[in-house]
Order: structure tokens, then C-alpha cells, then sequence
């Protein structure tokens, strides 16, 4: 049996909310591509993961 990694009725949240911030780090690259690493955001949206899971 598999553990759950989070409550299932925070699963559309978390995954709205990662869908946002990757929407938002691809619109910001394409009209400054200057304004950060792809690095931070990769890192910026595991952190998020990980606090969602953690919570």
C-alpha cells in the first residue's frame, strides 16, 4: 500500500499553484530573459513542493 503524500483534497491546489508559478517563470523569461537563472526557479518550485508536502 502506498502512503500518501499529501491530504487528496489538497492535491488540485498544489497542483494549480505550481502550474501558476511555472506559467508565470515562462512568461517572465520570454519578455526578460535576463531576470533569473531557470536554476532559482526550478529551485523556487521544489521548495514549493516541499513545503506543500510537508504541511
Amino acid at each position: 500500500m502506498r502512503r500518501a503524500v499529501m491530504p487528496r483534497e489538497h492535491v488540485e491546489e498544489t497542483y494549480l499553484g505550481l502550474y501558476a508559478m511555472i506559467d508565470g517563470f515562462w512568461i517572465r523569461q520570454f519578455i526578460d530573459p535576463n531576470s533569473f537563472r531557470m536554476h532559482d526557479a526550478r529551485r523556487i518550485c521544489r521548495a514549493y513542493l516541499r513545503r506543500a508536502i510537508e504541511a
